[in-house]
């Protein structure tokens, strides 16, 4: 389906603020990334990226302390994050960059 369409399936994984806070956000990463393998899906994974952040930082990227939402600036951090990831994937990169899909 992916090659018919022109696309690739990515999955991305978010911690939540609650996650990073305890070892839900590691737990969830080893099975994402356990699966996804299994599966032969491409995962982005920015939890290590978020465990890089000082608890300020990380506070600044979410409205409310229990969210699992973002605000504006977790959305632009986050987007950054993915758009870079996607650049390393050949397939992907071709397509966002120059336009050809075939």
């Amino acid at each position: 389906m992916n090659q018919k369409r022109s696309s690739s399936l990515v999955l991305v994984y978010l911690p939540t603020q609650s996650e990073l806070d305890s070892d839900d956000a590691t737990f969830w990463s080893n099975v994402l990334e356990r699966q996804s393998e299994a599966l032969g899906i491409r995962l982005i994974n920015l939890v290590e990226e978020f465990k890089r952040l000082s608890d300020e930082e990380v506070r600044t990227l979410y409205p409310h302390t229990d969210s699992g939402h973002f605000n504006i600036t977790g959305n632009e951090y986050v987007a950054k994050l993915i758009y870079r990831r996607l650049r390393t994937f050949p397939e992907i990169s071709r397509i966002l960059f120059t336009g050809d899909r075939h």
